[in-house]
């Protein structure tokens, strides 16, 4: 008869026979009906990670054999979002439960410059939550933004570990790190760069090799643990080993087959940002007026589109490679059967979809992302999919009841758990719809709403939030004026436009199908504009 984790953990590993890979359990600061059993978690983030990878997500030009086997023994999220389509905010968001009105962390500009902690001293985080129920806590990499909290939550959030202190992060960098001369909207990281160096030179081996060595750690520790890896690639600059890139070499990569702006598009809902070439330093930019190059500056072009892609997959490629070494390890140490592991984005990206690159926008190609949990002990889970609508947000209380842990006693948070889910992936789940949000800020007298719109500052500029919600057939967002000191939108205002989106009949995995006409000014439409309107404004003006 095969013998149980539970006993296995009770009593082998209470006499220091080291022949089982759980602990026992601790069943301190948790809920009297999570008592029990305490599965360890190994959570790990990829930085502008969108579903673009071939296991779950039906992206075979892309190599990714290690998100494969983990959706192959996993449950693949397909409809997962985040809250907000940039790094800080998401962060801020998914590391506390709590969406950004609440974190008051609502952009990459100053908002960046403060955290949750702000606002929320006494809340507890993600990995804190952990940590208060007993476990060896220890993470490196982006997990948190850097410096939103302060030095990752240390010591708030991690366990104190003489050995193994919270790893640093770093985005690397390409050489020269700048455009031949300034570029208008392109940043000094906005590029790519296939280098003849050995892997370990590369910050995410480093941090793959942390993490291994973390596990080693954690489980001599004797209990439970949650370790947490935040991953540098994909996002730029898309710094890659050369053998990584040359495997892209005969690889038929796809150009979206709609690289124009949605029609209709409000301009308010579009993101200027583009890149600069390593080799000669040019810029290019997805929408301009001119037709040819003026001086540094130039548009888009189908090669660069091609460089742009086959560089942001070779990120994939290479980030999957060190994903791989921390599942190895997990296996070798005897852990895996008794491990969550779940890998998910921040956030969504765009790849010339749209005339668009990068994130920062409430485009649904922004906000998806993949997100796959493997919880081996829930065996209807393994190798399945589900299509229940989750968000990022969600990971703080379906990771605690998954766990064991059980959810926070004394705090309320904004997502909802999806644990019941992994007993039946078929179910509908909690949720009818997603909800996400993403602020513009226009300066006054600007002569166009989509040029230089970012909230890098709120000075002499207006700013609004596009509040957004999708359920089966639509996307609906409303950009809503937005007050930055009391982080609300002002519902009794008019909107400042709408977006109205028909999914209907969309294939999910072809992102090319995605939000190609906006209807919300259609006289046809005007009844679900009002009715999605309402559901929004409920939703969000009540959380």
């Amino acid at each position: 008869m095969a013998t149980s984790p539970a006993l296995c953990s009770l009593l082998l590993c209470a006499v220091g026979l080291g022949l089982c890979s759980a602990a026992a359990p601790n069943t301190s600061n948790i809920t009297d009906g999570a008592k029990g059993l305490q599965y360890n978690v190994l959570h790990l983030i990829c930085d502008d990670l969108r579903p673009e990878i071939a296991g779950g997500y039906k992206q075979p030009h892309v190599i990714t054999p290690n998100f494969d086997r983990l959706a192959a023994t996993g449950l693949v999220f397909e409809r997962a979002s985040c809250n907000v389509a940039v790094c800080c905010p998401s962060r801020n968001s998914f590391m506390t439960g709590r969406r950004p009105d609440h974190t008051h962390v609502i952009s990459n500009g100053d908002t960046c410059h403060k955290s949750f902690r702000d606002v929320g001293p006494n809340w507890t985080t993600l990995p804190g939550h952990f940590k208060a129920a007993g476990y060896t806590v220890l993470g490196g990499g982006k997990t948190f933004h850097p410096n939103s909290p302060k030095d990752f939550d240390n010591p708030r959030s991690w366990t104190q570990s003489k050995h193994y202190p919270y790893f640093h992060f770093t985005y690397g960098s390409c050489s020269p790190n700048k455009p031949k001369e300034p570029c208008d909207d392109a940043s000094g990281i906005d590029t790519w760069c296939p280098q003849e160096k050995d892997d370990e030179e590369f910050y995410d081996w480093t941090l793959a090799n942390h993490t291994i060595a973390v596990l080693e750690h954690a489980q001599k520790m004797g209990k439970p643990f949650y370790v947490a890896a935040g991953f540098a690639k994909p996002h730029v600059p898309w710094q890659v080993p050369k053998r990584i890139w040359d495997m892209y070499e005969d690889v038929d990569i796809p150009l979206p087959t709609h690289m124009e702006v949605p029609s209709n598009m409000p301009d308010i809902a579009y993101h200027d940002q583009g890149v600069w070439t390593p080799d000669t330093g040019v810029c290019y930019k997805p929408r301009t007026l001119n037709k040819t190059c003026v001086g540094n500056q130039c548009p888009m072009n189908d090669s660069i589109t091609k460089l742009v892609r086959r560089a942001y997959y070779s990120a994939v490629t290479w980030v999957d490679s060190q994903i791989g070494r921390v599942l190895d390890a997990l296996k070798d140490l005897g852990l895996e059967d008794n491990t969550i592991v779940l890998v998910h984005g921040d956030h969504g990206y765009h790849l010339m979809e749209h005339q668009m690159i990068h994130k920062q926008t409430a485009f649904e190609l922004t906000s998806r992302v993949p997100l796959i949990v493997r919880a081996p002990f829930k065996p209807a889970s393994v190798g399945k999919t589900t299509d229940a609508f989750i968000e990022l947000v969600d990971l703080f209380p379906t990771l605690s009841e998954l766990s064991g842990v059980g959810l926070p006693t004394n705090e309320t948070l904004d997502g909802k758990s999806h644990a019941a889910l992994f007993d039946n992936p078929a179910a509908s789940g909690p949720a009818t719809s997603l909800h996400w949000q993403y602020a513009r800020c226009i300066k006054n007298g600007a002569p166009n709403e989509w040029d230089h719109n970012e909230c890098g500052a709120y000075k002499d500029k207006k700013t609004y939030m596009g509040y957004t919600m999708r359920n089966n057939q639509w996307r609906y967002t409303a950009w809503v004026p937005y007050n930055v000191t009391t982080f609300k939108g002002d519902w009794d205002a008019a909107p400042h436009a709408q977006e109205l989106y028909n999914h209907t009949g969309a294939e999910l995995f072809d992102f090319n199908e995605s939000e190609l006409d906006n209807v919300a000014n259609d006289p046809t439409f005007q009844s679900v504009v009002q009715q999605l309107h309402q559901q929004l404004r409920d939703f969000f003006s009540t959380q």
